[in-house]
């Protein structure tokens, strides 16, 4: 992905697949490690790789195909509370925001970027407030009111706008 960030077949690909494998466990038996290969995967992705699923967001703004497979994947990486820091120190919030601003008629990307920023929201005050201080409730606002018949954006949204309202 760090040589071919902007390919419309390879880099939804790529990250799709890392976003199912990020979104299991494993196998987890007495013959498998202790530690369940998804959660050792998120951990091993967040911290060694989240620069370059950013540059990809970065490269990226206006392929709303290549968002949605990146939001895919940095919401199953947000889910691990330990990757939202790093989520955060790369830029996702802003990338979100922006995200937000140029395809809020995307309803599929708008339900990615929702939940994602529930799951940042939801994980303390100080990143709440962080969010906040983005304009994120005006945003997520202008996003449920275009999409008001849609539980996929709805639930999280309105989730991640008590979050904010809470810090």
């Amino acid at each position: 992905m760090l040589e071919l960030p902007c390919d419309p077949d390879f880099v939804p690909e790529a990250l799709s697949m890392l976003s199912r494998i990020a979104s299991t466990d494993g196998e987890n038996d007495s013959r498998t490690l202790e530690k369940g290969l998804g959660d050792q995967f998120r951990k091993d992705l967040t911290d060694d790789g989240m620069a370059t699923v950013m540059g990809v967001v970065a490269s990226n703004p206006n392929s709303t195909e290549i968002l949605d497979a990146a939001f895919k994947l940095i919401g199953f990486l947000a889910f691990r509370k330990e990757s939202i820091p790093t989520i955060v120190q790369m830029q996702g919030v802003d990338h979100i925001m922006n995200a937000l601003d140029r395809h809020a008629d995307e309803a599929k990307l708008m339900s990615r970027c929702m939940k994602t920023l529930e799951f940042i929201a939801s994980d303390g005050d100080d990143f709440a407030e962080m969010v906040a201080e983005k304009g994120a409730v005006k945003r997520i606002r202008k996003v449920l009111k275009r999409h008001k018949k849609r539980s996929s954006i709805m639930e999280p949204g309105r989730a991640a706008l008590v979050f904010l309202s809470a810090a």
